[in-house]
């Protein structure tokens, strides 16, 4: 455990009597187990032997604190809250349920899910896999708590977190969409989905306030100006107290290989901002564009179709299935068609991004490919130097739409805007950027 020999001993007397309130995590059956100890404000240090033993500890911590908040967004992540709770009510970030389930049926695919998983390291396979055990042991142990009692709280899978760390990737991206991709339609014809002014008014306002309320402050403070020659830096993250994007904090140990602290989003198995022995780093979410509109020529003939080095080139059509609970408690099942080109789907904004009978709109999210970003997290956790940090960085590209800020035991800092973009050049920009869609993008 990481503690300053500068403690006062009030400190320390404090400290211990927290450590005395612990909880052991162990299963024989997953060959798996961790201790829990946590300190008086309830922070949970997790001590294991090796990765699945880790992500055990942690996932049996975070379903003791958080249970209710990680089935609620297993749920959301699945595209099951038309099918639980209605097709009338609303998330945390207030889209409706529909046109969520829509959205992340699109998203998350068993062939994207399944491309996913197997890019990971065994290391991180071995994590995850023990999360899943952890959360799962505590919730048959407990069940779920009152507030959360009811058939949509189910005992995790692999994929569940894999789906809840794709919901994050494009949280910059094709995320603040969702509602212009479930509501693309082709000229003259009737959504399965209908959606209104007041949603797209709405996500109008989130796309706002992810880049202001979510922006986060950093300070890195070099050798030149800290009071010890080391580096010094302060985190501040702006993010939600409630639901998907609240981070958890807890304290990792692997003896001998991994000590690191700080804070977590809701199922991923790594700490996103934290310290070590020797780094310390943050985020704040960067101003850079992290997806590509394409402005489609369409064929005269037929508006599903669209010209390209002068051939007409028919959209895809899928169809999206969703489970919708009636008034009378039964399932119906609706049937919604998104459509896509050679770009990414196909999305209409009205005002701005128009369907009509000669253009439509199609969304390229640079991070749809990054299945990079737990790695990228997994290494910056064992990073020994600042140098080593930003190797890491480099060579990985997995940091998905934040900026990163450091600072290092031998009084380096470091601010770095390195985040997976769009290949697109600011002459291209400058000469192809359609002014008329009102988002410079």
């Amino acid at each position: 455990m990481i503690i300053s020999n500068r403690l006062s001993k009030a400190c320390v007397a404090g400290l211990l009597l927290g450590l005395s309130l612990n909880a052991s995590a162990r299963e024989q059956v997953t060959q798996a187990s961790a201790d829990i100890r946590r300190t008086t404000f309830g922070v949970p240090h997790i001590r294991a032997n090796d990765e699945r033993g880790l992500g055990y500890g942690i996932g049996y911590a975070y379903a003791q604190d958080n249970l209710c908040l990680l089935a609620n967004e297993v749920v959301t992540v699945n595209g099951e809250r038309a099918r639980f709770f209605g097709p009338d009510q609303a998330t945390l970030e207030e889209r409706n349920n529909l046109a969520s389930d829509v959205f992340f049926n699109w998203l998350n695919t068993p062939q994207a899910v399944a491309a996913f998983w197997k890019a990971q390291t065994p290391q991180m396979q071995q994590r995850i896999e023990g999360y899943v055990a952890g959360y799962n042991r505590y919730l048959k142990e407990q069940g779920a708590p009152t507030q959360c009692h009811a058939t949509w709280v189910r005992p995790l899978v692999v994929e569940d977190l894999v789906k809840l760390t794709r919901r994050l990737l494009v949280e910059g991206g094709v995320g603040q969409f969702a509602e212009a991709l479930v509501g693309a339609t082709p000229p003259n014809a009737t959504a399965a989905v209908p959606s209104s002014m007041k949603a797209f008014e709405l996500a109008a306002v989130n796309q706002q306030r992810f880049s202001l309320d979510r922006g986060s402050n950093a300070v890195a403070v070099g050798r030149d100006r800290s009071f010890n020659g080391r580096g010094m830096l302060l985190a501040n993250p702006h993010f939600p107290w409630v639901g998907g994007m609240r981070f958890y904090e807890m304290h990792l140990t692997i003896p001998g290989q991994l000590d690191v602290m700080g804070a977590a989003l809701p199922g991923l198995p790594v700490i996103n901002i934290g310290f070590n022995q020797h780094v310390a780093w943050t985020h704040t979410v960067d101003t850079s564009k992290h997806f590509t509109l394409y402005r489609l020529t369409l064929d005269p003939e037929d508006s599903t179709r669209y010209l390209l080095d002068g051939k007409s080139i028919a959209m895809e059509h899928r169809a999206v299935k969703v489970q919708v609970k009636q008034p009378d408690g039964s399932l119906k099942e609706v049937t919604h068609t998104v459509y896509s080109s050679q770009f990414g789907p196909v999305v209409q904004w009205p005002g701005k991004l128009d369907w009509d009978s000669h253009y439509a709109f199609s969304l390229r999210d640079a991070n749809l490919g990054n299945d990079r970003v737990l790695q990228q997290w997994y290494a910056m956790n064992r990073a020994t130097s600042l140098k080593d940090l930003q190797t890491s960085v480099h060579t990985l590209q997995g940091i998905p739409w934040v900026n990163t800020v450091a600072a290092d035991d031998q009084g380096q800092s470091l601010y770095m805007n390195l985040s997976v973009v769009p290949n697109v050049s600011a002459a291209k920009l400058a000469q192809c950027s359609d002014p008329r869609a009102g988002l410079q993008m």
